[in-house]
């Protein structure tokens, strides 16, 4: 029997280093005891603990791990493979491990008074630091898990899977604020109507749908009707009633343009505005103005000029209006000429540049007519005035 197989101490072939009991590998260098190899596949493990011995004292941390892991794997209680792996954790400071695997090593090994001097040793450091040995794995399988087994089962894993609810649960907030200032109207405000009177030329009615077109059109610009004077302190008394019905379909901000055109009693030569219609179409407003009494043809100069200063006043009240609209209503024959009614006397429209236009009073019927398209006169009113155009 040699030196190796008795456990008597002896020196290392090539080192002369001291070797205790009958490892595989001189602790010293790492170099490989003679006898291995003589027996086949535990040969084959102790060639592994020799590696790893080798590895261990190069520092090489994880390969020395892995090859002893190996050997474990094939010879589960080989007291060397713990052994080993005991002087890889002391010589890494990793005492509680170290600790765990010189008792595991020793259980396998009780007579091996070297384990025992190095399970003392740890156990000494552990007091002084005042921790206990961690506890041994529960099986040999456990000890031979690979990285991710170990990070799944450890505290590692448990915090990343913390930190992804926790940014899943952020984003569904965030998705869910968003939604909620969607519902209000994209600026944290609930919507609203606004139903305040608004100049009507520009915008039209409120919620008026262009023909033909099938949408909607934008809610009219709110205004303020001017508080500097009473309309019906400066509205002749003549010509303007103390209350006028509004015709059915006339929405309250077409009231307020009526009032502020009633407002401006420097314009009235005969008649007085009774009615307005918007047409956001084409930006234009549709004024209906009554003639006191009947009309003859030699009033045609006079309704000529009353449509001229009403449509002034509409452009100045209004001044995004493109077009104005003159409809005058007076009392004429019907067309037996044995009575008379309330009828259209005359149609035009007129852009900004004719209403504002400086004409001269006594100007011909010719002169005044110009200032208007699509002119139209009732019958009873032509006379020799020029066709309609």
């Amino acid at each position: 029997m040699s030196p190796l197989q008795s456990g008597q101490a002896h020196n290392c072939a090539s080192c002369g280093g001291e070797i205790h009991g009958d490892p595989a590998y001189c602790p010293s260098c790492g170099a490989v005891a003679p006898e291995v190899g003589a027996d086949g596949g535990q040969g084959e493990v102790e060639k592994q603990l020799a590696a790893a011995n080798l590895a261990r004292i190069r520092k090489n941390w994880e390969e020395a791990t892995r090859l002893c892991l190996q050997a474990l794997a094939s010879d589960p209680d080989n007291a060397g493979a713990h052994a080993l792996l005991g002087d890889i954790y002391h010589d890494q400071n990793r005492v509680e491990e170290a600790a765990v695997w010189y008792q595991m090593a020793l259980d396998l090994d009780p007579a091996n008074a070297s384990l025992r001097a190095k399970l003392e040793r740890e156990k000494a450091v552990l007091k002084a630091r005042g921790a206990k040995p961690a506890p041994p794995p529960a099986d040999d399988s456990a000890a031979g898990e690979s990285r991710l087994e170990k990070f799944v089962r450890g505290e590692g894993y448990r915090s990343l899977i913390n930190i992804i609810t926790m940014v899943l649960a952020g984003l569904v907030l965030i998705v869910l604020i968003a939604l909620a200032i969607r519902q209000l109207g994209g600026d944290g405000t609930v919507e609203t109507t606004d139903t305040s009177p608004a100049p009507y030329a520009a915008t039209g009615q409120q919620g008026r749908t262009a023909q033909g077109s099938g949408t909607a059109q934008q809610p009219p610009v709110p205004y303020t009707p001017p508080r500097s004077e009473s309309p019906a302190a400066s509205r002749p008394q003549q010509t303007q009633p103390s209350t006028v019905p509004l015709p059915p379909g006339t929405a309250r901000p077409e009231q307020g343009f009526l009032e502020r055109l009633r407002a401006q009693s420097d314009i009235w030569l005969g008649g007085s505005p009774d009615a307005a219609w918007a047409d956001p179409r084409n930006q234009s407003v549709t004024i209906t103005v009554t003639w006191q009494g009947a009309a003859t043809s030699a009033d045609r100069v006079r309704i000529l000029r009353q449509a001229k200063e009403v449509a002034r006043a509409a452009f100045a009240v209004e001044p995004q209006a493109a077009l104005v609209t003159v409809r005058v209503l007076a009392d004429l024959p019907d067309f037996t000429g044995a009575s008379t009614s309330r009828q259209v006397a005359f149609v035009g429209d007129i852009t900004p540049s004719e209403a504002n236009r400086g004409m001269d009073e006594n100007a011909a019927l010719e002169t005044w007519e110009r200032l208007f398209s699509r002119v139209h006169w009732h019958a009873a009113l032509r006379g020799g005035a020029l066709p309609s155009r």
